[in-house]
């Protein structure tokens, strides 16, 4: 939720990328949703145990295009329903990039609590994705 200051300005958002933000808008209410990533909102997930996918990407990498149409896809699997997913934007969050090593754009990891279960690098499809997440429950 949004909430204007008290003179009523509404805060500054973080731009994304054009067609990413486009669908996101698209999809209404989905089972899961693709947040951007945020350090504290990310370890809570992966403290509590939840299967968490981080997708690393700046937009000019092929993973970009089809990513909320993805999760929605992922999501709506009964078995993947609890995943939660988050996008970090490899060009703007560079500073955040450190602990998770890595140093090329399009990189996909995959968590289940604290543990890392998966990852790749690169060109994505939905089925390589769900193997991700399947390999990490």
């Amino acid at each position: 939720m949004v909430c204007a200051d008290r003179a009523g300005h509404l805060p500054r958002m973080k731009p994304l990328p054009l067609a990413f933000a486009a669908c996101l808008l698209a999809s209404g209410a989905g089972a899961a949703e693709l947040r951007e990533f945020d350090a504290g909102a990310f370890e809570r997930a992966r403290s509590a145990g939840h299967l968490v996918m981080l997708i690393i990407s700046s937009g000019q990498t092929l993973v970009e295009a089809d990513l909320p149409w993805l999760v929605e896809r992922l999501s709506d699997d009964d078995i993947l329903a609890d995943a939660q997913f988050f996008h970090l934007d490899f060009q703007r969050q560079r500073n955040q990039l450190a602990p998770f090593h890595v140093d090329r754009d399009g990189t996909v990891i995959v968590y289940r609590g604290r543990q890392e279960r998966g990852r790749t690098i690169g060109p994505t499809d939905e089925g390589r994705l769900r193997r991700l997440l399947e390999g990490a429950r």
